[in-house]
């Protein structure tokens, strides 16, 4: 999540007009993440209830701006599918580079799969070491099977001194200084440590 939100922040430096929208409405985060409150948000657009430019917050950097996700509804997945959520990504898409939404995990609920229906790429952030990979290949298949576009994935939480490395022997050859081939072999390295899925975020241009 943070590697993704600083990769705004160049983006924005970059004089690119970006916006976060927090569309986890099952644990949303991202006012807390630039500390500011959530009362007003997404789900108050997707019900009718707010205007755009009275949820839009400005962050202290320039051309980087967030939409909070609001109150939670007892419906995320059928507001996040509406036809409202078509029309503001069609609306903000007139004014910003790059949106960049926030969703749940994409192996708890479908939000992240009825999004994806509506956005120009996703992004899986990968949390090392806390689900079996085949969970995370059937939320892959899932966002396949409704054609989403997947950009590629973001590695979060690994702890570089915790994961285990083994060496292994490989051999080569050399000449000697008497020119005869001899055989030197060298210990490696290697990494061990295991990428698991956490949670989805989708990209849209």
């Amino acid at each position: 999540m943070l590697r993704a939100v600083f990769t705004l922040y160049f983006i924005a430096q970059a004089d690119s007009k970006v916006i976060i929208l927090d569309c986890d409405m099952r644990r949303p985060k991202m006012h807390k993440l630039f500390g500011m409150a959530r009362n007003q948000g997404v789900s108050n657009l997707l019900v009718g209830s707010s205007d755009v430019d009275g949820v839009i917050f400005h962050t202290r950097l320039p051309n980087l701006d967030i939409i909070p996700c609001g109150p939670i509804p007892p419906n995320p997945s059928e507001i996040l599918g509406s036809a409202r959520m078509a029309t503001l990504l069609n609306d903000l898409r007139k004014h910003y580079a790059h949106i960049l939404i926030d969703s749940p995990p994409s192996t708890a609920v479908t939000d992240a799969v009825v999004l994806s229906k509506s956005v120009d790429g996703v992004i899986l952030v990968i949390r090392a070491g806390d689900m079996a990979r085949e969970i995370i290949k059937n939320g892959i298949a899932q966002l396949e099977s409704v054609g989403a576009h997947i950009l590629g994935a973001v590695l979060n939480g690994v702890d570089i001194s915790r994961d285990s490395y083994y060496y292994y022997q490989y051999y080569y050859y050399y000449y000697s200084e008497d020119g005869e081939k001899k055989k030197r072999s060298r210990r490696k390295k290697k990494s061990k440590s295991r990428y698991q899925d956490t949670r989805c975020m989708i990209h849209n241009t």
